[in-house]
């Protein structure tokens, strides 16, 4: 006797109420410009230290410590990455990220 496997069906989707739906959505979203750090020339004078940055737009543009780039200020950079600052919120970026 030849063996057949039956697929089970699915369990229904719980039920989420439209404003639980809303909120997930809210939560789900990133309020920093979609940015990514293309490379890093890094000098211990700090001055002297440039990331480069692709912006939303996928344009490059090149920046310093202190400087804004789409809305974001550059606060610091490091060999391998660089921290932005963007309404109040930090983050690190990793060079190729």
């Amino acid at each position: 006797p030849a063996v057949v496997a039956k697929r089970k069906t699915p369990p229904p989707a719980p039920a989420v109420s439209p404003s639980a739906a809303s909120a997930q959505t809210a939560i789900a979203v990133d309020p920093f410009p979609a940015i990514a750090i293309e490379s890093v020339r890094w000098h211990p004078d700090r001055p002297r230290s440039v990331a480069q940055i692709v912006l939303p737009n996928m344009t490059k543009r090149e920046a310093h410590e202190g400087e804004v780039v789409a809305g974001v200020r550059i606060t610091s950079i490091s060999p391998a990455s660089v921290e932005v600052e963007f309404n109040s919120s930090r983050r690190v970026i990793e060079v190729g990220r």
